[in-house]
């Protein structure tokens, strides 16, 4: 179903009985999902473009899920006997450093670009670097491997577009 929105839809030809494109008023349309992007993403659907959505943009979603996955792991080796660092500190503060990326990858994504925007990935990047650092003491290899994906994550957004994409008219 095509959104609320002022667009030409090459769907619409095949619903509106073959009168060719139509002006869509505040309808819903079927339409596909091609149509109703510009003609530059359109072209770009078929392969990998990491900074193609603003609402969904992959770096703070990799930041998310990797840090997520950290918190995990944290828990799991705090709490399974046998893991040789059951009830150790050090796990509670990759834990919480692991926490303080998850709210550092939300604060990314809907932080918008500016001073603030730098300030935070700044923190993101010190937290994951003490955070990997931690890991390495603690033989926490699964963790290490997560928060890897942090760092390729705060890459990621670092390259993302400037400023955010506004709608097609």
């Amino acid at each position: 179903m095509c959104t609320f929105a002022d667009k030409v839809c090459a769907d619409a030809r095949r619903t509106s009985g073959g009168r060719g494109n139509q002006r869509v008023e505040r309808t819903f349309l079927p339409c596909s999902f091609k149509s109703l992007l510009p003609y530059r993403q359109a072209r770009k659907l078929g392969s990998i473009d990491l900074t193609s959505s603003h609402s969904h943009p992959l770096g703070p979603i990799m930041v998310l899920v990797a840090a997520g996955a950290a918190v995990l792991l944290g828990l799991y080796y705090y709490f399974t006997p046998l893991t040789g660092v059951t009830g150790a500190p050090g796990v509670l503060l990759v834990i919480g450093s692991s926490l303080a990326l998850v709210l550092d990858a939300f604060i990314l994504w809907f932080g918008g670009r500016g001073w603030l925007f730098g300030v935070f990935w700044v923190l993101g990047l010190l937290g994951a670097f003490g955070t990997i650092v931690a890991a390495w003491f603690l033989h926490a290899w699964w963790l290490a491997a997560a928060i890897v994906f942090v760092f390729a994550g705060l890459i990621v957004t670092l390259a993302g577009p400037s400023q955010p994409r506004r709608a097609a008219a």
